[in-house]
């Protein structure tokens, strides 16, 4: 799945928003589903992943960083979390 993030700032000087960066990835997902007592369904996010990701839109000076496992780390943990909470 193709995604796009978009990074805004703002300020008490200038409280509109404004773009500063702007990104396009691909993200993978790998679910699970399991079927407890009772035909209770428990799913399950097994594997993460973004890949590809490059800069469309700079505005603050961001250039290149390891956005890939950047990204991917930070969704595990909100995979994490939901396997936790679910």
């Amino acid at each position: 799945m193709v995604s796009t993030f978009y990074f805004y700032c703002q300020s008490e000087s200038h409280p509109e928003k404004e773009l500063a960066l702007k990104l396009n990835s691909n993200m993978a997902f790998e679910f699970g589903f399991e079927v407890k007592e009772h035909f209770v369904l428990h799913a399950s996010i097994d594997k993460s992943v973004i890949e590809n990701t490059f800069v469309v839109e700079d505005n603050i000076g961001m250039y290149y960083h390891p956005y890939d496992s950047l990204f991917t780390y930070i969704l595990e943990d909100l995979a994490y979390n939901f396997d936790y909470t679910h």
